[in-house]
């Protein structure tokens, strides 16, 4: 039985797999069993046929692929095991549309999604079965990092804005990944996989799940220990040298504490726990993330030591009740509370030149400075802040006739957000002149709130989704949604469509607004220099697609043409930042899947992105427009392909790569482009080798040991090379900037897993 049962998963795969690109993931179809979806797979042999499958996330609700008004790409779990990811982040290195910047640092990594480039947080929302991740006062999408693979049934990749249904920050999609719902054939199991690189890099995920009449308890976990050095050569980027971390002129006795200083090292500590549990039509759970990193590859090493600790966390606890009312009202409530937050341990350990304005001789961290001269100074910090949240979600589908469905809903969120970081800085030191190290670190941060630093944000929105049937073949989507925040007043977004099937063809057009929130971080928790304003508003964009899909019994393809204009968006100047942006981005993502007659099964797919045109306008420090540039730091040409051949029914080969082009950079980078890359990954796969269930996974990620980078983050300003560094008296001029201009990727690393599913 438990033979049939891998093969049955891997037929999960095969169809899976040719779902066309703007399939959306299919939360019902893909909550049953492996077998049930077999039995779906023999009435539906045709590629075509699977159009028909019921999927959710689009407008929330449930109905046919064909007619989800939305471009979707979906990766299966089987797909997760076959090309070995170790988190979603590396799953997103695999989609089109998307340019990645990844620092592994407090910013663990920025997806300028169809062109979004900004500083602080996300354009797109992290939800885990409907429940959004994004963090409270970053906006960011941290967990991404620490979920756990073992019991994802699959991530939903909505492309487009979807404000008009979940609100803010979901301007260029949405990504909602699908948990396990049931078993069929027994009543509980576990499955999972436990890691070890050569280098000693590990991870642990797990998932084990119990069901018993109506009663069904699931609990996961992941665990990762490792260190940056153990991945990324730091001597591809000068500025992140080593003989920079260990110098003792410019770190003084700071390097003799290893455990904040003196080398590259940006430790990786993640640890995260999903518990829930079902009786009936009552789901409650419990959910905890914790992303403890160094500083990774943002900063020079001549300003910051890397060393140091950003402990971000997430604590989830909800509870939702799904009924149906009648045959055609079905009701869906959701209670739920959130804690977010930057752990009080999170260290930061800098340098920096500090001026003598005065007119004569002043002493400055220890050292005399003549007037009219620069001194180099550290500082040790501890940082903090913490967020909650409590909400009400009340969602209802109506089927108002067999030409009429009605998705509608509302919203409550009460949050109470930190303002500016809580901060506790030591006194400032020349190098030379610390002698005694205890005395550079501060006072530890106390977890009492200050509620003069404190707002609180009250969150309400309504929205509706009608889909009217004209015929089988022609489908209208409209919905409208209204949101009114506290802090920066309301926001009206708008959503239309149509659909049109053809034989093997599928048409739709859609036009889409959206609106991405200024986040707290943004709006309180810097200082106008760094774009800090309490006045900020959100930005707005406007997108129109056209999706065309033309799937046949072997073969599929699927092309998506979109145009994206951003406005209202918010730029840095001098004083302070504004909401007087514009960009707009012209693109396409193209996608081929074929089935092959070779060994077993043979699947072959590829993806080809391109942006045709990108523009935003230009300004001087007077705030005028001086005309328009590109918004950097995006490849006008990237391709993705990948090919999963099963050997026999136990071994599985998975090859797959990625072709970014050269990217011009911002025009703060000083570097002027970053080169084109190409990179492969390859994962061995045998399951049941002597015991069934259990199974085996040898994977080498950048196959070739390429060198390449990543585009730098914010400013990316402080250049490639030495560019003449060295000290000037007392001031030391190193790297132009704050933020390292390119941004050195992994190195080839192997892998070793041990796979079970008991």
């Amino acid at each position: 039985m438990r033979k049939f049962y891998f093969l049955l998963l891997t037929k999960t795969c095969f169809i899976v797999w040719f779902l066309p690109l703007d399939s959306l993931a299919q939360e019902d179809m893909f909550q049953l069993p492996a077998e049930d979806i077999l039995e779906i797979a023999k009435k539906n042999e045709s590629l075509k046929d699977l159009l028909n499958v019921e999927v959710t996330s689009a407008s929330n609700t449930a109905e046919k692929i064909s007619n989800a008004p939305a471009s979707i790409l979906v990766i299966t779990k089987e797909q997760i095991k076959q090309r070995g990811y170790r988190n979603l982040v590396d799953v997103l290195e695999d989609l089109p549309g998307m340019d990645l910047s990844i620092a592994y640092g407090d910013t663990y990594f920025k997806a300028y999604w169809r062109g979004y480039r900004n500083t602080i947080g996300d354009p797109f929302l992290l939800m885990i079965d409907g429940l959004i991740f994004n963090e409270l006062y970053f906006n960011q999408t941290r967990t991404l990092i620490s979920i756990p693979l073992s019991y994802i049934e699959q991530v939903e990749v909505v492309y487009g804005p979807a404000s008009s249904v979940y609100g803010a920050n979901a301007s260029m999609g949405v990504i909602n990944i699908i948990t396990r719902k049931s078993f069929k054939t027994t009543e509980s199991g576990a499955s999972g996989n436990i890691t070890m690189s050569e280098k000693g890099y590990t991870w642990a995920d797990m998932n084990y799940f119990y069901q018993k009449d109506k009663f069904r308890l699931s609990v996961a976990g992941k665990m990762e220990r490792g260190d940056l050095n153990q991945r990324v050569n730091n001597n591809d980027f000068y500025w992140l040298r080593d003989e920079l971390y260990n110098d003792r002129k410019l770190w003084g006795k700071f390097i003799d504490n290893p455990s904040i200083a003196g080398k590259f090292s940006s430790p990786m500590e993640l640890l995260s726990v999903d518990v829930r549990a079902q009786i009936d039509k009552i789901e409650i759970g419990v959910q905890f993330f914790e992303n403890n990193t160094g500083y990774g590859t943002i900063y020079p090493a001549d300003k910051v030591q890397n060393l140091s600790r950003w402990n971000m966390y997430e604590a989830s606890f909800f509870g939702r009740y799904t009924t149906k009312i009648t045959d055609k009202l079905a009701s869906r409530t959701l209670l739920r509370y959130r804690l977010s937050g930057l752990n009080p341990e999170s260290q930061y350990l800098e340098g920096y030149n500090v001026s003598n304005t005065s007119s004569s001789p002043a002493n400055i961290g220890g050292a005399l400075v003549p007037a009219g001269q620069s001194v180099r100074v550290l500082d040790y910090s501890y940082w903090q802040t913490q967020n909650s949240s409590y909400s009400f979600f009340q969602d209802i589908d109506w089927e108002i006739s067999s030409k009429f469905f009605l998705k509608t809903g509302l919203k409550f969120e009460s949050k109470d957000l930190q303002k500016a970081y809580d901060i506790n800085y030591s006194d400032i030191f020349f190098p030379d002149s610390l002698k005694n190290i205890n005395l550079a670190y501060p006072a530890p941060l106390s977890p009492n709130y200050r509620r003069e630093n404190r707002i609180t944000w009250l969150d309400r929105g309504i929205y509706a989704q009608l889909r009217y049937n004209l015929t089988e073949n022609d489908i209208f989507n409209v919905g409208l949604r209204l949101d009114h925040n506290s802090s920066y007043q309301e926001a009206f977004t708008i959503r239309a469509g149509y659909i049109r099937k053809f034989e093997h063809l599928l048409l739709k057009a859609f036009y889409g607004e959206s609106f991405q929130e200024p986040t707290p971080r943004l709006l309180y928790g810097g200082w106008k220099g760094s774009g800090s304003d309490p006045n900020l508003k959100p930005e707005l964009s406007r997108t129109l697609e056209i999706i065309a899909n033309y799937t046949i019994e072997k073969m599929a393809h699927n092309l998506n043409v979109y145009y994206v204009n951003v406005y209202n968006t918010i730029v840095s100047f001098p004083g302070g930042a504004t909401n007087i942006g514009e960009r707009a981005v012209l693109g396409l993502d193209y996608q081929l899947q074929a089935v092959l007659p070779w060994f077993k099964k043979t699947e072959v797919w590829a993806f080809y992105s391109a942006i045709l045109m990108q523009e935003e306008k230009q300004f001087n420090a007077q705030k005028e427009v001086t005309g328009t540039g590109i918004i950097g730091d995006l490849a006008t040409h990237k391709v993705y392909f990948g090919i999963n051949s099963a050997i026999t029914d136990r071994f599985n080969v998975n090859l797959r790569g990625r072709y970014i082009g050269e990217r011009k950079t911002v025009a703060t980078n000083p570097v002027g482009k970053v080169n084109p890359f190409l990179v492969a990954d390859l994962t061995l796969t045998y399951q049941n080798p002597k015991v069934r269930g259990m199974g085996f996974s040898l994977g080498c990620t950048n196959v070739f040991n390429t060198q390449y980078f990543h585009a730098g983050l914010r400013g990316a300003d402080t250049g490639a090379g030495e560019n003449g560094s060295g000290w000037n008296g007392l001031a030391w001029n190193g790297s132009q900037g704050w933020y390292n201009s390119l941004l050195p990727q992994p190195r080839r690393m192997i892998f070793l897993s041990l796979l079970f599913r008991l």
